[in-house]
Formats: C-alpha cells, sequence, structure tokens
C-alpha cells in the first residue's frame, strides 16, 4: 500500500477511472520508505489492484509491482522485513 494525498491518487488513478478485476491501471510510481536518513527515491512499474479513500486528503492505493529500477526491490525488501522484524512476525 502506498499512502498519498488526493492529487497524487488522481494521478496514480488516472482520474479515478473505475479499478476492476481483470482491468489493471498500470502505474509507474516513485516513492521513499522511511528506513534510512538519507531515503533513497525508489521507481517502480505495476498495476493498481486496490484504491481506498481513508480522510479527506489520504488514500492507499495497493499497487503490484511488476518490476524496480536500480537497486529499489532490494530496499522495499529489507524494509518489509525491518517491520515484521518490529512486530515479531519474522526470524
Amino acid at each position: 500500500m502506498v499512502s498519498c494525498n488526493q492529487s497524487t491518487a488522481n494521478l496514480l488513478a488516472q482520474g479515478n477511472r473505475a479499478l476492476a478485476p481483470g482491468n489493471p491501471v498500470p502505474v509507474k510510481a516513485s516513492f521513499s520508505v522511511p528506513m534510512q536518513p538519507t531515503q533513497p527515491v525508489i521507481i517502480a512499474a505495476g498495476n493498481i489492484v486496490h484504491f481506498r479513500r481513508i480522510a479527506q486528503d489520504r488514500f492507499q492505493v495497493g499497487i503490484q509491482f511488476e518490476e524496480f529500477e536500480g537497486g529499489g526491490c532490494a530496499c522495499v525488501d529489507q524494509y518489509v522485513r525491518s517491520l515484521l522484524n518490529e512486530r515479531g512476525k519474522f526470524t
């Protein structure tokens, strides 16, 4: 899930185009993970599979990633592992 504001959500969802099974919305996004003092920008391509408004100007966008540029995949993997370790769910 990627959290964002309404203007970013509109860009990602191409004007809130309806999401439907079998009708993926391709996206190429850049984002950072709050893990390191110098947060690297990760560029990834994939499909939007979930889109939800959680507050007036906050959205959650679920992206099924297919391809990362550079070391983006390793950075995201490291971040997810650290979150799971904090919650005691990963060994």
